[in-house]
């Protein structure tokens, strides 16, 4: 389908990757209107989704939550970020938040 007037954000992070140096991930992001939803569609290479699905994606995601909670002043969204973080976070030990945060 055509999605036209549909795309509500896009971002190309291979111009602007999200970190810096070699560990940067990078794709490109639309968000779209469909059926009243917004969906957010990305468009990277075999090797990215592959880092992606290993470790990597979950240590973001976790920062990303921690962020947008913290932002909001919403506490109990933060509680659990951090308990999501501590059992699924790809840095092993005690202090895996600390590392990644």
């Amino acid at each position: 389908g055509d999605f036209g007037d549909k795309v509500r954000e896009f971002n190309d992070r291979y111009q602007a990757p999200l970190g810096e140096g070699i560990d940067a991930y990078r794709d490109v992001q639309l968000v779209v209107e469909v059926a009243g939803h917004l969906c957010e569609l990305q468009l990277t290479t075999e090797a990215f989704l592959a880092a992606k699905r290993a470790t990597g994606h979950r240590d973001f995601e976790v920062i990303r939550e921690l962020q947008a909670a913290v932002a909001e002043g919403v506490s109990w969204r933060v509680d659990r970020a951090l308990a999501w973080g501590t059992e699924h976070a790809t840095t092993n030990g005690p202090d895996a938040l600390r590392t990644i945060l």
